[in-house]
């Protein structure tokens, strides 16, 4: 699943340590059956993979998928046919269209083939904006279900193996929500609170960490945590929150502790973040920590941290809630502005960013915009247009959370 939107320890020992002396492979480990490098755009993986004997086209690696999906935008180009249609909870919306699509051949790099006959075609273009780049789909547990999927987050490379001749590592026992998401246990913790038990669902399609709606409701985290909620201006009606960012105390998963996380908290009524059995959607500012294993067939998980493993948890430090234009990714206009942020009293929604820091926005996708956006105690200096006039602005940034 695609989202938009210091310290770390360990209670017993040095996370690299522990991490090695737990997840250690005997000598001999197998070889991977492929091999191949991948993207972080937003914190999610994508991937280059050949789909029907095309490409090779650019595909999100979704773990927090059931089936593999076409952008339906892109079907023609691919020459796909496409059955049924029915309603689906999609990567670009809560409610979306969906056709079915008779035979998917995914080819990863290597030769290796999978072909799968219950995918989808879903509209995927509402995501492309943060990308500022076209993708044609998501790669999900039917194709992934037969590997050891390994995930290298800090090289950059996935791989797969042959579950019978892998050397196994000592990992978590992981659950299967719905027979394909990967959960394993763990608890959140909050200020003044004991932990809080919930289940971690590893989402590598995800850009950031949610909080389902029916958990922040149970423990009322919405108070119980420093948060900020972004609004949109909807005119005559009013501002309606449309996301909550929260940093917890810590995040407990087997033998290691994250502090002072940054998650979201769902408000959702329906759909997958309105279910209490995803409790928490762990994604792309936590995932990356880690190389990830996931052991589809012996359902186990793997965690081991890397070198970004004591990284703080950035937060935005401006108080700009930015959109891309659906037809140029490269126009960012200014959706609403946080009061008391930084950005208060200097933009305005409407407004529209021309360059940051010298860089054109032709330079930036969205996703790399926001990241500028989240450096403590630095100064940004942006050119703006605003009603047919440019003008030069110096935000100095100031973490929110």
């Amino acid at each position: 699943m695609i989202n938009r939107r210091s310290a770390i320890a360990l209670t017993l020992a040095s996370p690299l340590a522990l991490g090695a002396a737990l997840e250690r492979r005997p000598q001999g480990k197998s070889r991977p059956i492929a091999q191949f490098p991948f993207e972080l755009l937003a914190n999610a993986i994508f991937i280059q993979a050949k789909l029907n004997g095309k490409g090779p086209f650019l595909f999100s690696l979704d773990t927090g998928s059931s089936n593999s999906v076409i952008a339906s935008e892109l079907i023609g180009e691919l020459g796909i046919g496409t059955g049924s249609t029915f309603a689906s909870t999609g990567a670009g919306s809560d409610s979306n269209t969906a056709a079915t699509i008779d035979r998917l051949e995914f080819e990863f790099p290597g030769g290796i083939r999978r072909t799968v006959t219950d995918g989808a075609a879903i509209s995927m273009s509402g995501l492309w904006q943060l990308l500022a780049r076209r993708f044609y789909g998501s790669i999900g547990f039917d194709v992934l279900h037969p590997y050891v999927v390994e995930i290298d987050y800090a090289g950059r490379t996935s791989s797969l193996f042959d579950p019978a001749s892998y050397s196994p590592m000592l990992a978590l026992p992981a659950h299967m929500y719905g027979s394909y998401d990967p959960q394993v246990d763990g608890a959140i913790e909050v200020p003044g609170r004991p932990p809080i038990p919930v289940r971690f669902t590893l989402d590598t399609g995800a850009g950031g960490t949610i909080v389902s709606s029916p958990l922040v409701d149970k423990y009322d985290l919405v108070n119980a945590t420093r948060k900020v909620t972004k609004t949109q201006d909807k005119g005559v009606g009013g501002a309606e929150p449309s996301e909550v960012m929260a940093r917890l105390s810590a995040i407990r998963i087997g033998p290691y502790l994250l502090d002072k996380p940054l998650v979201a908290l769902s408000r959702d009524k329906m759909g997958s973040l309105a279910n209490e059995a995803i409790s928490v959607n762990l994604g792309g500012n936590i995932l990356p920590r880690f190389t990830v294993i996931i052991d589809y067939p012996s359902k186990r998980v793997g965690l081991r941290p890397n070198r970004h493993f004591a990284e703080p948890f950035r937060s935005d430090a401006s108080g700009l809630l930015l959109s891309a234009d659906a037809n140029d990714f490269h126009k960012f206009t200014v959706d609403s502005v946080i009061p008391g942020s930084p950005a208060e009293g200097l933009l305005t929604p409407g407004d529209i960013i021309l360059s940051a820091n010298g860089k054109p926005a032709a330079d930036y996708a969205l996703w790399q915009l926001e990241e500028l956006l989240k450096n403590d105690g630095s100064t940004v200096h942006l050119s703006v247009q605003r009603r047919g006039q440019t003008a030069a602005m110096t935000l100095k940034l100031r973490s929110l959370l």
